[in-house]
């Protein structure tokens, strides 16, 4: 028995870059991470990285893309954005596909466009033929709604999730056209 709950977000998806990043403000630099057996949890992420990492080291992504954009003040962690391949959970994303996601700002920091730079530069960096890049967003977001669009992103629909025999460790989105 599959259960539907009510539609949870939005998604939009972007093809190719619309611009190159704003420049970041003095001090303050881009840093990628890839999970590695020494630090095999992304900056900032918490106990859902445990997760993401294991879907990494164990296969579970389509591809070996999981990573993410870090935004440093001198040594601090101020945003982090993750890009996270296609798996069971994201059906309507192709093999190729990436979705970015999680993406978070410090509190002291926001407003200051920090969030469209890093998604901007991570379009740029993973925009190729053929490949779709998704960002799912809550509907009352409106801040996230606002960095997606400056970043190239469009609304293609909204998504429920569909829990598979009740189950939340089993959830996946599903498209529901707009």
């Amino acid at each position: 028995m599959t259960q539907l709950s009510d539609v949870n977000a939005i998604v939009l998806c972007a093809q190719t870059a619309p611009c190159v990043p704003t420049p970041l403000p003095e001090a303050m630099r881009f840093r990628s991470w890839t999970p590695t057996f020494y630090r095999p949890l992304a900056p900032t992420v918490g106990s859902y990285g445990v997760i993401l990492s294991a879907y990494h080291f164990f296969r579970v992504f389509r591809s070996r893309t999981y990573s993410a954009l870090l935004i440093l003040n001198h040594d601090a962690v101020v945003h982090r954005s993750l890009v996270v391949p296609a798996y069971f959970r994201y059906p309507f994303m192709d093999c190729n596909d990436l979705q970015i996601g999680l993406t978070w700002t410090h509190p002291k920091y926001r407003g200051a466009k920090l969030a469209t730079s890093a998604l901007r530069k991570l379009v740029a960096m993973h925009a190729s033929a053929g490949r779709k890049l998704w960002y799912i967003v809550h509907p009352g977001n409106q801040a996230s709604i606002a960095v997606s669009a400056r970043a190239g992103f469009t609304p293609v629909g909204t998504v429920r999730t569909v829990y598979p025999l009740g189950l939340k460790g089993l959830s996946r989105y599903e498209i529901v056209r707009s």
